[in-house]
């Protein structure tokens, strides 16, 4: 399991969701309405596999796209 820090730049909805290397969702971390500011969520992956995943960030027009390698 790891934590992801994560920062809010404006009111609004949020969705954390981390994707494979094929772009297929493996979870949704967050799908809330939060305010500004700094954040943290636990990410368990005990059930994928080792590799390369990307955890999408959204919040109403703003997006972006982090790279993670788990590893076992």
């Amino acid at each position: 399991s790891t934590t992801i820090e994560y920062r809010i730049p404006e009111n609004g909805l949020v969705n954390l969701k981390v994707y494979d290397i094929l772009g297929r969702e493996v979870a949704t971390l967050v799908n809330e309405i939060k305010q500004v500011g700094n954040y943290q969520v636990q990410f368990n992956a005990s059930n994928l596999s080792s590799g390369i995943y990307f955890y999408e960030l959204k919040v109403n027009h703003f997006r972006q796209v982090y790279k993670m390698i788990l590893k076992k």
